[in-house]
């Protein structure tokens, strides 16, 4: 078995000065090298000796991650003989074990997206993206930890991992979970053992032409469940051949948890009664309250139990194509 990012970096020693790092090839990716910098920090080394244009790649400083370009190295690894190389240098500063550990886990992702040869003009970008990762790491959540493990599940589960990520909203205030353009898919959990759910008037009122249906799934914590960490790895694992779908997913996360990522990230739910309850309905089988209401009134929401509502059958969301037969299958015979 592979060992993690995590499991090479605590086995790097501590390097013995400034310039200096303790180093070893990242599995699977070895022009890339994971290493520990003098101040204990973890480092992604990118060797920019042979791209051209790397020269004009601009130093960068953000939240917890500083980019350095075209700096000379000493490179110590494990059994090898030290060497001295140019590279770009993007280091995790912080002590924090819970940010190392994203840092870490994100790794695979970046190396992903910067590809076997990178160009100058990828690196950057590649650059930027991380920053802007770590920069939503200080934003408001704009939902809850079951939330977000729920639209995971749907993601990790999926009869086609890479049609419902690339349907996953793009801004966590969007209306719908999960946007396909005529169909779409609003994911909704209970940990109460009840299908009642909270809706606002606008989710349940999808526009002319589009069928919107509602994703329920009951969940209950446990600590030998699947965890928020356990399922975007998996999806990290599943889009490993599609960089830009992974950047996304990675994105929205972030974007979505903001500043309670870390403390959610190991938070585990129970898979199997997860995926057991989970049921779609039609938007318009939900009950729910309808318009026109009051002049001034606007922001309508209520709570909508879908106990006796009828859900639709595996065969029937497979009737349906695209997106929704994208989903998962449902635990309904």
């Amino acid at each position: 078995m592979t060992p993690s990012l995590e499991e090479l970096f605590a086995e790097l020693a501590t390097p013995g000065g400034p310039g200096i790092y303790s180093a070893v090839p990242i599995p699977a990716a070895s022009s890339y090298r994971l290493a520990r910098a003098f101040e204990g920090y973890p480092t992604l080394l990118i060797d920019v000796a042979e791209i051209p244009g790397a020269t004009s790649l601009v130093d960068l400083r953000g939240q917890h991650i500083i980019v350095h370009h075209g700096r000379r190295c000493e490179v110590r690894a494990p059994d090898a003989v030290p060497f001295v190389g140019t590279f770009s240098l993007i280091c995790c500063v912080s002590d924090e074990a819970a940010l190392q550990g994203y840092f870490l886990d994100f790794l695979y992702t970046l190396v992903r997206m910067l590809g076997e040869r990178p160009t100058a003009e990828i690196i950057s970008e590649s650059m930027n993206h991380l920053l802007e990762l770590f920069a939503a790491l200080r934003q408001s959540p704009t939902t809850t930890a079951q939330g977000a493990w729920t639209e995971l599940l749907l993601i990790a589960e999926a009869q086609n991992p890479a049609a419902m990520a690339a349907a996953w909203h793009t801004s966590p205030t969007e209306t719908y979970d999960f946007n396909a353009g005529a169909q779409r898919i609003e994911a909704k959990s209970s940990s109460r053992g009840i299908r009642r759910h909270h809706f606002t008037f606008d989710q349940l009122t999808p526009p002319e032409g589009v069928e919107l249906l509602i994703a329920s799934v009951l969940v209950e914590r446990t600590g030998g469940g699947a965890s928020i960490r356990d399922l975007l790895q998996r999806i990290r694992t599943t889009l490993a051949a599609n960089p830009g779908l992974l950047q996304h997913v990675e994105a929205t996360l972030a974007q979505t948890l903001g500043s309670a990522l870390l403390d959610a990230f190991d938070q585990s739910y129970d898979r199997e009664l997860a995926l057991d309850s989970l049921r779609f309905y039609r938007f318009d089988e939900v009950p729910r309250l309808t318009g026109p209401f009051p002049p001034g009134v606007s922001g309508v929401a209520f709570t909508s139990d879908l106990s006796s509502t009828t859900c639709l059958d595996s065969e029937r969301m497979l009737s349906r194509g695209g997106l929704f037969m994208s989903a998962p299958r449902t635990g309904a015979s």
